[in-house]
């Protein structure tokens, strides 16, 4: 019998990894071949927690994790992974590659030569009120319920938002777009004398925002399932790394708004925005208040939201533990990163970090005291 055993987790666009321990060495080397022939090699370091608390035998570190470097895989490859000194080719292996899903039909960004409304019709939609003179460009999991409670308030509806559903977006969704002021503000030519704000987030927290959103309402179960090759559900979820895995097959520019890039063709019609980001907000929209003469708002109270999940005080990787539905408590986003997320993250949202000049290293990306996450 084997000491040495091992699994390939995950064959996606230019990655594959795994896992491969032994019982009677700290640290296992493997091998990746495509179609016979040897690509790569590595040492399996990767912490995989989800392996070792079922084995205890097996050392900490025993992931792996190939990156072809856009040497991109075709239907129909043949993916094996074989320890490097003793050959044993791990289970899973080999993987056929299938077709992978395909990309959401796309919705174009072409925004010149089409009015306001044509432009602002493209989801997330924009906030925007003629009678204040003032418009809000949002994002899912951007602080959404935050900013939307704000620029009610701004406009004199929180109180009728509310009256009408204690789910802010109820009102907006079936209310506010739907109002004949709203559509005669987008019917205008232009919004160049609105104080327009834009709220986003650091593309680092958002990720981590969506995944965990995608656990608890299941909406793309089938689509990641699909990815993964096997069954996603309640008490069968994904982990982090492979939700990046999938956010990378996808059109992030027109995919499901929650893992969207935050940048909206609209800006580029409506030109300069006050950004504010969503880390220092409650610092900023107080001094945009006080700067534009806009009515002072309990900020602090906006920050409640049903969409709010609980953060455990875990401090070390997590990236690569299989969370579900069934979860009640989450690592906080810094948990969920290692040096190849961290890339792999920057890239898929690079620009979102170069509009809102978002620094990629992730030490940069923490909450100001007093301010808190949707």
């Amino acid at each position: 019998m084997n000491d040495i055993t091992g699994y390939i987790d995950r064959v996606s666009f230019g990655i594959v990894s795994g896992w491969a321990a032994s019982k009677v060495s700290d640290t296992v080397s493997v091998s990746l071949y495509i179609n016979g022939i040897l690509v790569d090699e590595t040492e399996c370091t990767g912490i995989r927690k989800d392996v070792t608390e079922n084995n205890s035998s097996f050392a900490n570190k025993c992931g792996f994790f190939f990156k072809l470097n856009g040497n991109n895989l075709s239907s129909g490859d043949q993916v094996q992974v074989l320890t490097t000194k003793e050959k044993i080719e791990l289970r899973n292996s080999p993987w056929k590659v299938r077709n992978e899903i395909n990309k959401r039909a796309s919705l174009r960004y072409e925004i010149r030569g089409k009015s306001l409304m044509e432009a602002a019709a493209i989801e997330p939609r924009p906030l925007i009120c003629s009678k204040n003179r003032i418009g809000l460009m949002w994002s899912a999991k951007s602080g959404c319920t935050f900013a939307s409670k704000w620029f009610f308030f701004q406009i004199g509806l929180l109180d009728a938002a509310h009256y009408y559903h204690p789910w802010i977006h109820r009102f907006r969704e079936e209310v506010f777009y739907k109002s004949l002021p709203y559509q005669k503000a987008l019917s205008r030519k232009d919004l160049s004398d609105f104080l327009l704000f834009k709220v986003v987030r650091s593309p680092f927290s958002r990720a981590v925002s969506s995944y965990i959103h995608a656990i608890r309402f299941e909406y793309e179960n089938q689509q990641i399932s699909e990815f993964l090759g096997r069954p996603i559900f309640k008490d069968a979820g994904f982990s982090f790394r492979e939700f990046v895995d999938y956010l990378r097959i996808l059109d992030v520019k027109n995919c499901n708004i929650h893992h969207r890039i935050q940048v909206h063709p609209l800006e580029e019609y409506l030109g300069a925005l006050t950004v504010v980001k969503l880390e220092n907000s409650i610092r900023t929209f107080g001094e945009l208040e006080r700067e534009y003469n806009l009515a002072k708002s309990p900020l602090s109270q906006y920050q409640v939201s049903d969409h709010n999940s609980a953060r455990t005080g875990l401090n070390d990787f997590q990236g690569d533990i299989r969370f579900n539905k069934k979860e009640k408590v989450f690592p906080h986003f810094e948990c969920f990163y290692n040096t190849e997320l961290i890339i792999e993250v920057s890239s898929i949202y690079r620009e979102d970090f170069d509009k809102y000049e978002y620094s990629t290293d992730i030490n940069d990306h923490f909450m100001m005291p007093g301010d808190k996450p949707n």
